[in-house]
C-alpha cells in the first residue's frame, strides 16, 4: 500500500518537473521571439532614420539594445528566473510599441510637410507662369 501512494508522489513530481520545464522553455521562445521582433524594428527605424537623414531616434536605438540584450538573455536562461523574465518581456514590449507609435507620428508629420511644400512650389510656378506669359 505504502509503495503505491510513493508511486502516485513520484509521477506526481516528475510531471510538475516536466511541467516546469515546459513553462521554462515556452518562456524562452517567447523572449527569443520578442527580443528578435524588437531587434529588427529598431534596426529597421534606425535604418530608415539614416537613409532620411533626419537623426538617430533614441527610442530605436534602446529598442535594437534591448532586443540583442532579450535573444542574449533567452539564450543565457533569463527564463528560469520568471519574475524577472515577464519584467524583460513588459518592458521589451512597451518600448516596441511607443517606439512605433513614435515613429509613425514622425512619418506621418514629415509627409505632411513635403505634401504642402510641394503644394506651394507648385503654386508658386504656376504664379510665375502666368506672371511671364500674360
Amino acid at each position: 500500500m505504502r509503495s503505491g501512494g510513493y508511486a502516485k508522489t513520484a509521477n506526481h513530481r516528475r510531471t510538475r518537473k516536466r511541467a516546469a520545464a515546459i513553462g521554462v522553455t515556452a518562456m524562452g521562445v517567447l523572449l527569443f521571439l520578442l527580443g528578435l521582433l524588437a531587434a529588427v524594428s529598431g534596426g529597421l527605424k534606425l535604418r530608415s532614420r539614416v537613409r532620411s537623414l533626419v537623426g538617430i531616434s533614441p527610442l530605436a536605438v534602446s529598442e535594437t539594445a534591448i532586443g540583442v540584450l532579450t535573444i542574449l538573455g533567452a539564450g543565457a536562461g533569463l527564463a528560469r528566473v520568471r519574475p524577472l523574465a515577464w519584467a524583460v518581456v513588459a518592458v521589451a514590449f512597451l518600448l516596441i510599441v511607443v517606439s512605433s507609435i513614435v515613429h509613425v507620428r514622425k512619418a506621418l508629420r514629415r509627409r505632411l510637410k513635403r505634401e504642402s511644400s510641394e503644394a506651394e512650389r507648385l503654386a508658386s510656378h504656376l504664379q510665375a507662369a502666368d506672371d511671364g506669359h500674360g
